[in-house]
């Protein structure tokens, strides 16, 4: 696609550019592409906290207009079934689209492209356990649609083996790269160094968790979770870091316990390094991670973290070694409780996490081979 002397068009497309793993991806290679041979577009659904970061990096951000009616059966099904919104296509085309989260692989149908690339940060696992729990007669419909749309993109990439397998299984799909996400060393740890803004009991001794307040981060649980630890530890201080649909659920819990002395809800930040950097340990009870990324930038720092397990931090935690697992409720509580009272644990579990995650810390490496798989 690339021509001598001549710059590519490529388009990333994406929901939101809210605080998120995958935003923060897109965030980085809007700053490190090699601007000599790419003009780089962006098109979201709505706007979001990062747009004034990304709009001065990229040629130009569009977002898609919503349109009342459009007649094929697909689009019917989809309206009626699924509530997904229909967009009115963008005029402006393009050598290369990206799209990114599995959410959006009907987006293809808005955008002119010559190529087009679905960059998969999802495991559809996750989404066929959800639709079995809820309505599982959605699962057939859905998966039927989705492979017509899958059909028609040149390439799929995935942010990890366990996406990458998700793929190939539910949607008999072969021949996905894996591009594995990597940690911008270069933004954290200058943003680390900022102060923290903490209540004087909290700042020395305490555990975070950074998540999007959304069903699937099951915040509400890990207060729960909380709550068994402090039962056997009253010293032991959490602070939440993130916002979403689900707070009002998370305030109504910790209000339940009556535990708001020990247990922060601080809400969203566009910097929460230096929460990260400063705290005990990070613990997460969320089933469902493309990748896990505020987990792995948890452990670049040497923070080690109590998962509740998931396929996408399983990809990168080498359990008992670096970090933990936890294969059940219990199993969280205990670890939690270990962690914190023994410093030689929490030592060994911080040097090793620090080590693993270095290895991962390479920004304009990633952005790198972003560009190198566009080309070829």
């Amino acid at each position: 696609l690339f021509r001598n002397g001549e710059i590519m068009k490529v388009l990333l497309v994406n929901q939101c550019m809210v605080i998120g793993g995958t935003e923060k991806l897109i965030k980085d290679i809007c700053e490190y592409y090699d601007r000599d041979k790419i003009d780089l577009y962006l098109a979201t659904d709505e706007k979001g906290i990062w747009d004034k970061d990304v709009d001065s990096k990229v040629v130009k951000h569009f977002y898609f207009e919503k349109i009342k009616e459009r007649y094929n059966t697909f689009d019917k099904i989809m309206k009626h079934f699924f509530h997904k919104p229909l967009y009115k296509t963008l005029e402006e085309e393009f050598d290369v689209c990206i799209i990114y989260k599995e959410s959006l692989y009907d987006h293809i149908q808005y955008v002119k492209a010559k190529k087009y690339i679905l960059w998969a940060h999802e495991d559809y696992y996750y989404n066929k356990l959800k639709y079995m729990k809820g309505a599982w007669w959605k699962l057939p419909i859905l998966l039927s649609l989705k492979r017509q749309y899958l059909k028609k993109y040149d390439a799929i990439v995935a942010c990890t083996e366990n996406t990458r397998e998700s793929y190939e299984k539910y949607h008999k799909i072969k021949n996905v790269k894996v591009i594995t996400n990597s940690i911008n060393e270069l933004e954290i740890s200058t943003l680390s160094n900022e102060e923290i803004n903490l209540p004087n009991d909290f700042k020395n001794n305490y555990i975070v968790n950074v998540n999007s307040l959304s069903e699937r981060k099951r915040v509400d649980l890990l207060v729960d979770l909380f709550y068994e630890c402090l039962q056997k530890d009253s010293s032991l201080k959490l602070v939440i870091i993130g916002d979403g649909d689900c707070r009002q659920i998370v305030e109504e819990r910790i209000a339940y316990y009556n535990i708001a002395e020990s247990c922060l809800l601080f809400g969203e930040t566009s910097n929460p390094f230096p929460y990260i950097k400063h705290a005990t340990m990070m613990v997460s009870a969320a089933y469902h991670e493309s990748y896990g990324l505020s987990v792995a930038e948890a452990m670049y720092f040497g923070v080690p973290c109590v998962c509740l397990y998931n396929r996408g931090v399983a990809g990168f935690i080498e359990n008992g070694i670096n970090s933990i697992t936890a294969n059940s409720n219990e199993e969280f509580i205990k670890e939690v409780l270990k962690i914190n009272s023994n410093e030689e644990y929490r030592q060994m579990l911080a040097e090793n996490a620090k080590i693993s995650m270095g290895k991962l810390s390479d920004i304009k490496g990633y952005v790198k081979r972003v560009e190198d798989f566009i080309f070829n």
